[in-house]
């Protein structure tokens, strides 16, 4: 399918710089930019049609002329209860009356018009994104171009305020204060220079790709190609080893995506954020927002959009630590699952994973992914992003658990193959739905946090 986006806004307008921070590319044009020749088109249709009142005269025996745009005749108004009746249209304000067609709502009708036309598609679908105090006026829209001859299914997402207590920001000041945040727990983290660019620790040369090193639990064992409990994670060296505490003062990245530096992965991690706290709420529900700048955004605590951010990177690190060590001849390669004994999974946190996340997903993205046509004969149709983010933030609180409990890469011995593999074969599985289940919300994983 394809989406276009509409009406098109003026370049460098408020709201298009904040859309650009999230990564949605919205159509932009020279501010009161028009195309005379199709909002013609769109008043002709309406001046001629079935649902359009007689004009009255007034009592000077004048017409009732107040001149539309463009000149011609008198003002066009247009019988919006009529057409609701005529055309079975449910779900309707029923205050819906006689509407006198108005310069700005042709000018509404004429961009849904070149929308609709830029959708390379036998059938569109048109969503009308409003918030319930414009309920009503966009539901005159609505109906108005269904007058004017309109043949696409229209439906209508109602949006509940946005509150910020204490604060009056503007949709480009929140998203720089959420950056700004990202920055500061990343540098609490990571230190001032938060940018990937080599792996190398005092004489001690990792190879590239690796998002952690592994420690020995014992002295002398630092960086040695065997692979132990501890994990030295991308950032300040943590370990109770004698020998690696020397290193403490050093700090190192890791170069997962060439050409990708740490300013790309504040802005993914920025944007996982808003996407999360505007869209873990019912859309139709008001929505609060802590704006206060000493708040701050924690990379790890159980929260939304970091969270399982950071979760999905997790796996990322695994399977690359994984993919090191066959490398490096210590594993070897994952073996097909028919040759897998699973009844070695005896954690419950493992069957936890499977039943209550893998297995049902696909059903979550059957209900997510139901066309609006289907959300019944009402002018209003529910996006259900609330249970995409609830579920992805359960699944990170199960998983962090299970991970923090259980170790999955073991010593290299062949008797313990067998429940590695079958532990690496359902992380794997949780992989791909952190993948997809990210990509729903138009979020792209990220290699290291």
């Amino acid at each position: 399918f394809s989406v276009s986006f509409c009406p098109v806004l003026p370049e460098g307008d408020d709201i298009i710089r904040f859309l650009g921070s999230l990564g949605v590319d919205w159509p932009t044009g020279p501010e009161g930019s028009a195309n005379d020749q199709r909002e013609e088109a769109v008043w002709e249709a309406l001046r001629w049609s079935p649902h359009r009142e007689p004009e009255e005269r007034r009592s000077d025996g004048a017409e009732e002329n107040g001149e539309r745009p463009g000149g011609g005749a008198g003002p066009v108004r247009i019988n919006l209860r009529e057409a609701v009746q005529q055309k079975s249209l449910q779900g309707y304000d029923p205050n819906l009356g006689v509407c006198t067609v108005q310069k700005d709502s042709v000018y509404q009708l004429v961009q849904l018009e070149a929308a609709v036309s830029e959708c390379k598609v036998p059938i569109a679908t048109v969503l009308h994104v409003t918030t319930s105090q414009d309920e009503f006026r966009q539901q005159q829209v609505d109906v108005l171009w269904r007058v004017g001859g309109a043949q696409v299914t229209q439906k209508h997402i109602v949006c509940g305020p946005v509150k910020t207590p204490g604060s009056q920001l503007s949709a480009s000041q929140y998203i720089q204060l959420r950056r700004a945040q990202m920055k500061e727990a990343s540098e609490m983290k990571y230190g001032e220079h938060v940018e990937g660019t080599f792996v190398f620790l005092a004489g001690l040369s990792f190879p590239r790709g690796f998002a952690s090193a592994w420690v020995g639990s014992t002295a002398g064992m630092l960086g040695k190609q065997q692979l132990f409990r501890e994990r030295v994670h991308c950032g300040l060296l943590s370990t109770t080893d004698d020998t690696a505490k020397r290193f403490r003062r050093y700090k190192f990245y890791s170069p997962q995506f060439p050409g990708q530096m740490w300013d790309d992965i504040i802005g993914v991690m920025t944007s996982a954020t808003v996407r999360f706290e505007l869209l873990s709420t019912v859309h139709s529900s008001p929505v609060t927002l802590d704006v206060q700048k000493e708040g701050g955004v924690s990379t790890k605590g159980p929260r939304g959009g970091v969270f399982v951010m950071y979760n999905c990177a997790r796996l990322h690190t695994l399977f690359s630590s994984y993919e090191q060590a066959v490398e490096q001849g210590l594993y070897p390669e994952i073996p097909d699952v028919s040759q897998l004994d699973f009844s070695s999974l005896k954690e419950e946190g493992e069957w936890l994973l499977l039943f209550n996340y893998v297995i049902p997903f696909s059903e979550l993205l059957d209900q997510l992914g139901q066309s609006p046509e289907r959300g019944g004969g009402g002018a209003r149709v529910s996006v259900r992003a609330e249970q995409i983010c609830r579920f992805l933030v359960s699944l990170s609180k199960d998983f962090s658990s299970y991970y923090n409990r259980v170790h999955v890469l073991g010593e290299p011995m062949p008797h313990l193959y067998n429940q590695m593999f079958c532990r690496l074969q359902l992380l794997r599985a949780l992989r791909e739905l952190y993948h997809c289940a990210l990509d729903t919300l138009h979020l792209p994983p990220v290699p290291q946090l």
